[in-house]
């Protein structure tokens, strides 16, 4: 039946009911086809919802990269396992990474909408660009390092190999410039500056000169040259992959990673700008679509309801009046409304009932509209579309707000966490009461500690704790699986107990003390080596959210605590070969000292010995005329 054909019935309908059942029909399909309608926008809200989420793994894919990065450039390129086997458990993982990072971004690029979202396509392809060239430089990178080696690989296992022949040979040879050379080497590699190759390049044409000048043979001094134009030349070659990854962060490979590391960030930000506003535009469509549904519905009411008032001999000024008083926005009393006709009193009825549900429908609409979830809505009919409809999108309107806030929350506090990590620490100490003031904070818990273990004396020790107290005992110092702190060290896996033994920990606060509600542990695991626990005490149970960011958390602790006894352990090593060089240049100058004194002394020697043959010779000269004259005594 088409409009034509409805309007045609309706006129030559001569009964109140048929009439009725008519216009009422009509009302019927238009609330279906507005309940589908807003169905569909509801479907696609959360349909944008899904892709806001899958940018936002994007998003966190990029970040673990760039941490599994660092990991790789300050641990696995000093592996044996990289350079003999090319193996890198953190380069897989990357790698990995970058797979599932490009799956997303094909999934994204395969939805139904991408086609009219050109800013969104050109970013997604943008980023998949980048990806490309970040996973090229960084593979680039590592060829580079296993090309250039460490210690006994690759080129500088070479260089080693070169000079230690040169060092135990049996040649007497200038040591002190061969220390020199050795010290500008190490000097390179320490400071990444050209300064010490050039330096390096003066010594070599000396060292040489010295080999010429010694008194060995011809065949001693042709070897020693061939080891030495070898470790020359693995030296230079080993400056030239330094240039090339770089000897600042802005150079070669270095700057080149940093470059893609930056715009995979700007890109994967853009495209959750991008997201977030096709999410806010399909929320916008939604409740505008609402809107737009409650005023058709609230139309055809009155619509319907003038229309029976004008076809039905219009007998009933009360009809009229509350219709009246309804187009105004009123509403008619009960009491003013009497009628003996059971149809139009049931019209009256009708009027009033679908008035207050159009006042309870936009007063929901409109607790939704401004987020507020917490309005309840009653569904007296198992066929009211529309009040399910609205109540299933109240329902995941406030899931997603949720989910997105926590997410945010937590991605935001994750964020300044590792921030806060990288700040340059003087101590565990220090780095501890970082670590436990920010977790209380981070997941609104009540006290924390901070253990590490100590292989010296095979314990865990607390290094620093937060509002931390016991009632009976303070542990300070904890052996391996005794307790739960123990225990979690041991088993190196999370532990989270509800059920708390009393007296284990005391929350004190300004009314008292209490037992907390949870303790939660986490395991600081690095190359599958526990270094320390962090323990959590809450008085209110934590969300799957907060545990899964104390993971995170746990994890970038591990790596810090990791990075930071490799500098103290590099450090140590510095201070060492810093303090053999003085002791070497305090021998030097006390051995020049000596041949200063030797030289000093020498000359006075010779001065004295010329001295003495002077007056020899005057003795001489004397003793001469003495026995010319006796032979002329003796002649006469």
């Amino acid at each position: 039946m088409n409009l034509a054909d409805f309007i045609n019935n309706l006129t030559v309908a001569n009964t109140i009911r048929k009439k009725l059942y008519l216009l009422f029909s009509l009302l019927v399909v238009l609330i279906i086809g507005i309940g589908i309608w807003n169905g569909y926008m509801i479907l696609r809200t959360f349909y944008y919802q899904n892709i806001f989420d899958d940018v936002n793994k994007v998003m966190i894919n990029i970040l673990e990269c760039r941490q599994l990065e660092d990991v790789f450039l300050k641990d696995d390129t000093k592996s044996d396992d990289f350079h003999s086997k090319g193996e890198s458990i953190n380069l897989k993982k990357i790698e990995n990474e970058i797979t599932h990072t490009n799956a997303l971004i094909d999934n994204l690029r395969g939805k139904n909408f991408m086609n009219k979202q050109v800013e969104l396509a050109n970013t997604l392809d943008m980023l998949e660009k980048e990806l490309k060239m970040y996973e090229y430089n960084l593979r680039n990178l590592s060829i580079h390092f296993r090309q250039r080696g460490f210690k006994d690989y690759g080129l500088e296992g070479a260089l080693r190999n070169a000079i230690h022949a040169v060092e135990k040979s049996n040649v007497d040879y200038d040591k002190v410039i061969m220390l020199t050379l050795r010290r500008h080497e190490k000097d390179f590699f320490l400071r990444k500056d050209m300064k010490y190759f050039d330096k390096f390049n003066d010594e070599i044409p000396k060292f040489k000169s010295s080999l010429t000048n010694s008194k060995i043979s011809r065949a001693q001094a042709d070897s020693m040259m061939a080891l030495l134009d070898a470790y020359h030349k693995f030296f230079k070659e080993i400056v030239e992959i330094e240039k090339n990854i770089g000897l600042k962060e802005t150079e070669g490979l270095y700057g080149k990673l940093n470059a893609s590391t930056y715009n995979l960030r700007k890109y994967s930000e853009t495209l959750q700008i991008n997201a977030q506003k096709l999410i806010d535009e399909a929320i916008q469509n939604l409740f505008f679509w609402l809107i737009v549904a409650l005023i058709v519905l609230v139309t055809g009411t009155i619509a319907i309801v003038i229309y029976l008032v004008e076809k039905l001999e219009k007998p009933l000024n009360l009809v009229k009046i509350s219709l009246a008083e309804l187009s105004d926005g009123g509403i008619p009393k009960s009491e003013d409304i009497q009628t003996k006709d059971i149809i139009l009193g049931t019209i009256v009825n009708a009027i009033h009932s679908i008035v207050e549900r159009i006042k309870y429908l936009t007063n929901f609409a409109t607790d939704i509209g401004h987020e507020k979830f917490d309005s309840h809505f009653e569904i007296k009919r198992d066929d009211d579309l529309l009040g399910k409809a609205l109540v299933d999108m109240k329902h995941r309107l406030k899931y997603a707000k949720e989910e997105s806030e926590n997410r945010n929350t937590f991605t935001e506090k994750y964020t300044k966490f590792t921030e806060m990590l990288k700040n340059d620490y003087n101590s565990m100490e220090e780095l501890g009461d970082d670590v436990v003031k920010n977790i209380v904070k981070a997941v609104n818990a009540n006290q924390a500690g901070f253990f590490l273990y100590d292989k010296e004396q095979n314990v865990l020790v607390m290094h620093a704790c937060y509002a931390y107290e016991r009632k009976k005992y303070l542990q300070k110092n904890i052996e391996p699986g005794v307790g739960l702190v123990g225990q979690c060290y041991e088993e190196k896996d999370t532990l989270y107990i509800t059920d708390v033994p009393d007296n284990y920990i005391q929350i004190r606060s300004g009314l008292g003390g209490s037992n907390p509600t949870c303790i939660a542990l986490f395991p600081f695991i690095q190359n599958d080596e526990c270094l320390g626990v962090v323990e959590i005490a809450s008085l209110k149970e934590l969300s799957q959210s907060q545990l899964d960011f104390l993971k995170r958390v746990s994890e970038s602790i591990a790596s810090t605590i990791y990075i930071y006894e490799n500098n103290i352990r590099t450090k140590k090593i510095l201070t060492e070969t810093q303090l053999q060089a003085e002791m070497l240049k305090a021998n030097e100058e006390e051995m020049r000292q000596n041949m200063e004194e030797l030289h000093a002394t020498q000359e006075e020697m010779i001065r004295k010995e010329k001295s003495y043959l002077q007056k020899i010779q005057i003795l001489e000269t004397k003793l001469a005329k003495y026995e010319d004259i006796t032979s002329l005594h003796l002649v006469e």
